[in-house]
C-alpha cells in the first residue's frame, strides 16, 4: 500500500492505494482520527452511486470495468473536496 496526494484547494487529499484486502480502509479510519481530519471511502462513494456492494459490481461487471467505473467518483469526490476548501 502505498500514499498518493493531490492538491485539494487550501488543504490536501491522501489516497491510499494498494491491494484488496490490505488495510487501507482501517488505516485511513485510524489515521483520520490520529490526525484529525475527514476521511472519505472511495468504494463507499461508489456503493451509493451503483446501488451495490463492491463485490456485487465485481462479480456483475468484472474488474475491467470498476476500474473505469472507479474513475468517475473519485474525479467528483476531489472536485467536491477541492470546492468545499476554496469556500471554506
Amino acid at each position: 500500500m502505498s500514499p498518493s496526494t493531490s492538491d485539494a484547494g487550501n488543504g490536501r487529499i491522501l489516497f491510499l492505494i494498494g491491494f484488496m484486502g490490505s488495510g487501507k480502509s482501517w488505516r485511513a479510519r485510524r489515521l483520520s482520527v490520529q490526525v484529525g481530519v475527514p476521511r472519505y471511502d472511495l468504494d463507499e462513494e461508489i456503493e451509493r452511486e451503483k446501488g451495490m456492494t463492491i463485490g456485487e459490481y465485481f462479480g456483475r461487471h468484472g474488474e475491467a470495468a470498476f476500474r473505469t467505473t472507479a474513475r468517475a467518483p473519485r474525479e467528483r469526490l476531489c472536485a467536491r473536496l477541492r470546492s468545499a476548501g476554496a469556500n471554506g
